[in-house]
């Protein structure tokens, strides 16, 4: 499932203790793992490697360095949007999901131009390209590498009823995936931020 997913250990007694910061639970969850693999280099542990990788790079840096950090680094080691969506597998399937959407809806293929344009080309170089750029906005490695929100758009005539319509759309999805609402309102603002480039201005 899409959200904000924190490493946490199955042992109840690790990092539970009250009043401690999301990064010092993770920081005892990543330490007790690593005593239990050590002290057991044989058997079954209560976590997988890749549970052990992810706790690891969600710690602060100056934790996986030793250092001690002052309040503002750790404000500033908060992970990316990207990481806290769950990385390109989890927003390639929300992004699937929202095209799949949008591709059949009436309120936005009664514009002929848009419709034309939903049935042009394979939905799968839609999924693709705004994998991409989410993910790249995200604070992820992606590079989009598709035309500019204005001129893929120029000739669609989209009103910004249509637009409205589109974050409908945007609205289901990220309910259905129980993004939280944090990540939602990230996510929002960087699909609004291309509403100008999209929408036909009101005169």
């Amino acid at each position: 499932m899409l959200g904000a997913e924190v490493f946490t250990s199955e042992d109840p007694s690790v990092g539970s203790t009250p009043g401690r910061s999301r990064h010092a639970r993770q920081t005892v969850a990543f330490y007790h793992h690593i005593a239990e693999i050590d002290l057991n280099p044989a058997e079954t542990t209560t976590c997988t490697f890749a549970q052990l990788d992810i706790c690891f790079r969600r710690l602060p840096r100056a934790n996986r360095e030793g250092k001690v950090m002052t309040g503002s680094e750790a404000v500033s080691e908060r992970p990316s949007l990207y990481d806290r969506l769950g990385g390109v597998y989890s927003i390639a399937t929300v992004v699937e999901d929202l095209i799949d959407q949008i591709m059949v809806d009436p309120r936005l293929n009664a514009n002929p131009r848009v419709d034309e344009a939903h049935h042009k080309v394979p939905p799968a170089g839609f999924k693709y390209l705004v994998t991409e750029m989410l993910c790249g906005a995200a604070g992820g490695p992606q590079r989009y590498s598709g035309r500019s929100m204005e001129e893929s758009h120029r000739d669609m005539a989209i009103t910004p009823g249509e637009w409205q319509a589109f974050m409908d759309d945007l609205q289901t999805t990220l309910d259905k995936f129980s993004v939280p609402a944090a990540e939602q309102a990230e996510v929002k603002a960087l699909v609004e931020s291309t509403r100008a480039a999209i929408v036909v201005p009101v005169v």
